[in-house]
């Protein structure tokens, strides 16, 4: 993961409260499926293997990003605070 994912996860958010409704991880994991943006939250490194890696590599890689999303932002965006 990128040093400066929650950084840049947590901007993301404050930009756009007006359009999250309850559930920030929900949420993002919907923009995640919408947009396929799993690079956003690698480092050049991780992207590379990303690109290069088999169907079930990639899967585990986009899993670990489900899980870190889940884990810092599973609450209600009434609770959000930047």
């Amino acid at each position: 993961m990128k040093n400066s994912a929650g950084q840049l996860t947590r901007a993301y958010i404050n930009d756009n409260k007006q359009f999250i409704e309850g559930n920030i991880a929900e949420h993002l994991m919907l923009n995640l499926e919408a947009v396929s943006c799993y690079n956003e939250y690698l480092s050049d490194e991780e992207i590379e293997e990303y690109e290069n890696a088999s169907m079930e590599r990639k899967a585990e890689i986009e899993a670990e990003i489900e899980n870190w999303i889940n884990y810092n932002f599973n609450f209600d965006i009434s609770k959000f605070e930047y």
